[in-house]
């Protein structure tokens, strides 16, 4: 029994504010309830089948057929690949990017000692069999006297992994006592994290910190860590810095990014002000003659996260470090990019090793593309007439206070 609020019995029930008890079902009594009167079967069943067919647009959750064979433990390559290639019309689209979905599906669903299927990523919940994901709402909804979606999709998600809000809502439409008029709305979907559309090197961000608060140096000569994180792999670089000046910083960087496999889309910082990273990422670009993105996110939180966690290794590995650096690359930089990450499905050094095996033309074509759609008032060219900087295109992007696209 989960406590959650309600109103009264709607399909969208977000604003509710009165405590009542959710029960549960178990997913080897589903429907031996009685229903009531007003409840179409027809309709329960036209839903069902509707949902069977919305596997592909949920491709972050696993299909029935994945599914079976993790259960019946026969999940390899090749059966995976079979799998994909009978479950999508356009094959091609998703072969592409097998390689990478089949190792982070292999590493993130693992059997229990009942034999059931938990989800690594998601503190070992459990996972419905994709088949019967639209009866467990269903009949969860109708054992909490038509409860709403929002309540629903809460309770479900604290036992169970694969169940989705947009699921949620789109299945309790198809509940005749709450929408009798059988009125569907359209409900988006926004995967919030897909594998094909990003690129390690795609953005990072630049951060410099102190590891240790009392005291101005570290490793005999060293003040500060420059910190690199790849959003997309989440893999991390460390260097040491002995002072702060947009110099020691341009140079820091600048071998950085020459030394890297791709040149990234955007960079961009929380610990940088604009106007500093401005000075920097120009410094970089006359003299290397590269062309470099300003990033606009501001993604405070996710930045200050990584930094914290990098500040907690440092502390704790002070003892055994002391005054070598080469131990702190070791002890934090390793482990972290060691250590398995459950917003990326594993782990930081694998996912960066796949994409150096990636084709790379297809990276070089998305940065040449972002590069000339940038609107000219977000670029500057520089005095050399072969390097400029161009920012991230959002409402809510930094301005380069500066009137016109040519520096002065």
């Amino acid at each position: 029994m989960k406590t959650l609020k309600r109103k009264h019995d709607m399909i969208d029930d977000s604003n509710n504010d009165r405590i009542i008890k959710v029960d549960i079902p178990e997913l080897d009594i589903l429907y031996k309830i009685e229903l009531g009167s007003d409840i179409d079967i027809e309709r329960i069943n036209h839903g069902r089948n509707d949902h069977l067919q919305l596997e592909s647009v949920f491709s972050s959750f696993l299909t029935q057929k994945m599914y079976t064979l993790i259960r019946e433990k026969n999940f390899n390559y090749e059966t995976f690949e079979e799998a994909m290639k009978s479950h999508y019309t356009d094959s091609g689209k998703y072969m592409g990017t097998a390689n990478k979905k089949f190792m982070l599906m292999e590493d993130r669903y693992q059997l229990n000692e009942l034999g059931q299927i938990t989800d690594k990523r998601n503190d070992y919940k459990l996972i419905v069999p994709p088949n019967q994901i639209y009866d467990l709402i269903m009949h969860c909804h109708f054992l909490n006297d038509h409860l709403g979606s929002t309540k629903i999709h809460h309770s479900l998600r604290e036992k169970y992994s694969n169940i989705s809000r947009a699921l949620v809502r789109l299945s309790l439409q198809n509940c005749s006592h709450c929408n009798p008029k059988s009125t569907y709305k359209h409900i988006e979907y926004t995967r919030h994290f897909s594998c094909d559309k990003n690129f390690a090197f795609e953005k990072i961000h630049v951060e410099i910190f102190q590891p240790f608060e009392d005291v101005d140096t570290f490793a005999n000569k060293f003040s500060h860590v420059i910190y690199i994180r790849d959003y997309f792999t989440r893999y991390v670089w460390l260097y040491p810095l002995e002072k702060i000046s947009v110099k020691e910083l341009a140079n820091t960087l600048a071998t950085h990014l020459l030394l890297s496999l791709r040149i990234p889309i955007y960079i961009e910082s929380l610990t940088l002000d604009e106007s500093n990273l401005l000075k920097i990422l120009k410094r970089i670009s006359k003299t290397t003659n590269l062309i470099l993105g300003v990033g606009t996110t501001k993604l405070d939180e996710f930045q200050a996260s990584g930094i914290n966690h990098m500040k907690e290794l440092f502390v704790q590995n002070r003892e055994y470090c002391g005054n070598n650096w080469n131990k702190y690359v070791i002890r934090c930089q390793n482990h972290y990019n060691t250590t398995y990450n459950k917003w990326i499905y594993g782990i930081p050094l694998n996912l960066m090793a796949q994409e150096t095996l990636a084709d790379n033309k297809t990276y070089k074509k998305k940065r040449q593309r972002t590069i000339l759609l940038t609107l000219s008032k977000n670029t500057i060219l520089l005095k050399n007439g072969k390097s400029a900087l161009y920012k991230e295109s959002t409402e809510n992007s930094i301005d380069l206070h500066i009137e016109n696209r040519y520096e002065e």
